[in-house]
């Protein structure tokens, strides 16, 4: 019994594929046609959406380059101008008008540099109370003790950096770099101080940004925002975001990350922190920026525009499908429903090889009318066999039904009334044919004297 189960089992088996086969053939031809189109456009929409998720993958790997270049570039160009700007101060500090706090000959010395170096804000020197007594801009009674890089300059003895602050010179925000200097008996005796003009590095950006939205952010050390170029009203004195400012504080010197910028727009942001000589702690932040929806703009556009043409070529495809099927097929074989259901109707004359000529269904055109010929040869047939019968079941019928025949001569009245030989209406109502004889009795009546010579012999 278990093998007959067994042997029975492929023969019930019914797979899931058989079964998706099943239902694509139960669909009608037009939605199978579609079906097939959109099957085989597949494979160009794959290529399409990896090609596109490429280019953007190619698009985000360069703009973490162009990121990372113009972080490098900045820090570079700062580097660049604090080393020079130590070696202006340090040159100073050895100026013995400088060490004798002579203002009148300092003075226009510091305001030669200022227009010598249209980069920097103001040159200034102040005593150990914080007081200036010699500046490159008109001064009058201006102390500088509270600030940040006299204290640190100071207390090091060394090159110290500020942070963010409105000069009380230019009422403009600065970044400052402050030298100490000594006398002749190597006595601290001031602080001769520089600041820069944070605009200077917008001509990095320049004309090579195009509509790229590049943008720079410098950061104190605080995390207050001491330049953006794009907005600077808006920005500038601010405090960055506290995460994202301890994240970048606790990470190493340089990196990328994707995150909101202080505008709020998602960006590709590369940073590096800058310290002087000596410190331990970044005295600068700088972070570059490309947002990511101006990156992805181009590679989602392409692959936006190869999605459209893909999708118009489908809709053609499909229309060129619906009509094809329409008229290649489905009304071909509507003529050779109809045709069938007027066949079934008792219709023999109708003929379809004339509507769907051409192709398979021309060939079962072709064998439609001809089968309707042969259908119309057998019915001509068959009712000629039926009136033929007709015609001997009538016959039949005459000769089964109550002749009158006479009890003497034996004739037989037809329907006319007339009384005819029983020879002669046998013959006419039948095939019947008559061969005359005589029976043993009416030839002993008729011819005795023959009928005993025959019978004694």
């Amino acid at each position: 019994m278990l093998k007959v189960l067994n042997r029975s089992v492929p023969c019930n088996t019914f797979t899931k594929k058989d079964f998706c086969m099943l239902r694509f053939l139960s669909l009608p031809i037009r939605m199978q046609l579609l079906l097939i189109v959109l099957i085989a456009a597949l494979p160009a929409a794959g290529i399409i959406l990896y090609t596109g998720l490429e280019q953007r993958n190619d698009a985000m790997k360069e703009a973490r380059q162009e990121t990372q270049k113009l972080a490098a570039i900045i820090a570079s160009e700062h580097g660049y101008r604090v080393a020079a700007a130590e070696q202006l101060l340090k040159v100073m500090a050895q100026l013995p008008d400088v060490r004798k706090h002579k203002a009148g000959r300092v003075e226009p010395i510091l305001r030669s540099l200022l227009k010598l170096h249209t980069d920097y804000s103001n040159i200034f020197i102040a005593d150990l109370n914080g007081t200036v007594w010699a500046s490159a801009l008109p001064t009058q009674g201006v102390n500088v003790s509270d600030r940040r890089y006299f204290k640190n300059a100071a207390a090091t003895g060394r090159l110290s950096s500020g942070e963010y602050l409105i000069s009380r010179f230019t009422n403009k925000n600065v970044f400052t770099l402050a030298y100490p200097f000594l006398d002749d008996q190597s006595r601290l005796t001031g602080i001769i101080v520089l600041g820069f003009d944070l605009d200077y590095y917008k001509h990095l950006l320049g004309t090579a940004d195009k509509g790229l939205k590049k943008g720079y952010l410098l950061l104190d050390h605080r995390g207050i925002v001491l330049t953006w170029p794009r907005e600077p009203k808006r920005f500038v004195g601010k405090q960055h975001d506290a995460a994202q400012f301890k994240a970048m504080q606790q990470g190493p010197d340089d990196g990328t990350v994707v995150e909101k910028g202080i505008d709020g727009e998602e960006r590709f942001i590369s940073y590096r922190k800058l310290r002087l000589e000596g410190e331990q702690e970044p005295s600068l932040y700088v972070r570059a920026s490309i947002p990511v929806a101006v990156v992805l703009a181009e590679a989602t556009g392409h692959l936006m525009t190869n999605l459209g043409l893909l999708i118009l070529f489908v809709l053609a495809a499909l229309q060129l499908a619906w009509f094809v099927g329409k008229r290649s097929i489905v009304d071909r074989v509507a003529h050779l429903e109809a045709a069938s259901h007027k066949m079934a109707g008792g219709d023999l004359q109708i003929r379809v090889a004339a509507q769907v000529k051409g192709g398979e269904l021309g060939s079962l055109g072709l064998a439609f009318d001809h089968m309707a010929l042969q259908l119309t040869e057998r019915e001509q047939e068959k009712n000629k066999l039926i009136d033929d019968l007709q015609q001997a079941m009538a016959t039949i019928k005459t000769l089964q039904g109550i002749l009158p025949i006479c009890s003497s001569c034996k004739k037989i009245r037809n329907n006319e009334g007339q009384w005819t030989q029983m020879e002669s209406y046998i013959c006419k109502h039948t095939e019947a044919e008559f061969s005359h004889g005589l029976c043993p009795d009416c030839a002993k009546d008729l011819y005795p004297k023959y009928y005993d010579r025959d019978a004694a012999k």
